[in-house]
């Protein structure tokens, strides 16, 4: 994984957004880390930098919390490169899924800060899927 930079006072305007907002853009960041492309971005000039492994690593309040959001976004990318390959509509993916179109509307486009780890797993069993989870030391 890419090793995450803020430029300036990026990582201090961004801990200050509204908790859902935080997080959701912390998806897109990890998936940008992960090397996959976020749903939209605009280029930054050089400005003085941090750097960090994870993203949710500078977002997050505490590590319980980044490690929470770094799962949930794992298992939103899973998921959403699932419903892809297999070609689903979102229609088909959330009757598949057992949740709403609505919800599965929030799912694709990454808003993270509206799903629950459990509520994901739950998501992935519904389409006959194993969550499988390793721990590391850090």
């Amino acid at each position: 994984m890419k090793p995450l930079t803020f430029l300036a006072d990026t990582l201090k305007v961004v801990r200050e957004f509204p908790v859902g907002a935080r997080q959701d853009t912390g998806h897109q960041l990890l998936l940008v880390q992960q090397g996959f492309d976020p749903d939209d971005f605009k280029p930054m000039s050089t400005m003085e930098s941090q750097t960090f492994a994870n993203v949710f690593d500078a977002l997050a309040d505490t590590p319980e919390e980044a490690a929470n959001l770094t799962a949930r976004s794992a298992l939103i990318r899973e998921l959403s490169a699932l419903i892809e390959s297999e070609g689903w509509t979102q229609a088909e993916a959330a009757k598949r899924c057992g949740v709403t179109q609505p919800r599965m509307n929030d799912l694709l486009r990454g808003r993270i800060s509206r799903f629950s780890l459990d509520a994901l797993v739950n998501m992935a069993a519904a389409c006959g899927r194993r969550v499988h989870m390793e721990l590391e030391i850090i």
